[in-house]
């Protein structure tokens, strides 16, 4: 396959997850992300960063990467819940692009790594991570250690 061919397919399959993820975008809040979102004093626009970095939801937790993202993105939207699942979702569709790059280094064709990179982006398991907007912690694993993957050299 023809690498302009197999960026096509690609761009296709990251406007897909994007059409299959758009009618949850304008969703409420949900569950915990009423208390830890719309009420959290710590990622309210007019919090500082030294706010959100030391803030613990409850006293076995401190995520500072997790909070610190979450008050960027109330500074940047607002408290309603469409920048956040945005932010979400744009987090995934970079996940997806480092896993097709790591598959892309296996000696594989390209219909592989855009198979199993379609498999990433489109199952219905990865709906939690994008839509609920406290599934963000996972999004943020998979992306540091997919790029971490990345540096190691081949």
């Amino acid at each position: 396959m023809s690498p302009a061919r197999t960026g096509l397919l690609l761009a296709a399959l990251l406007i897909l997850t994007v059409l299959c993820c758009l009618p949850s975008i304008e969703a409420p809040f949900t569950f915990d992300e009423q208390a830890g979102i719309a009420e959290n004093r710590a990622i309210h626009p007019e919090a500082s960063l030294r706010q959100a970095l030391q803030y613990r939801y409850s006293p076995d937790q401190i995520r500072p990467l997790f909070f610190g993202s979450l008050l960027l993105d109330g500074k940047a939207h607002g408290l309603g819940p469409r920048g956040f699942r945005i932010t979400n979702l744009a987090l995934h569709l970079l996940c997806g692009l480092a896993l097709f790059a790591l598959l892309r280094r296996l000696p594989v064709p390209a219909e592989a790594a855009l198979s199993g990179t379609a498999v990433f982006l489109l199952h219905p398991l990865q709906s939690e991570s994008i839509i609920y907007i406290w599934g963000r912690s996972e999004i943020l694993a998979a992306l540091f250690s997919l790029l971490c993957l990345l540096l190691v050299p081949w």
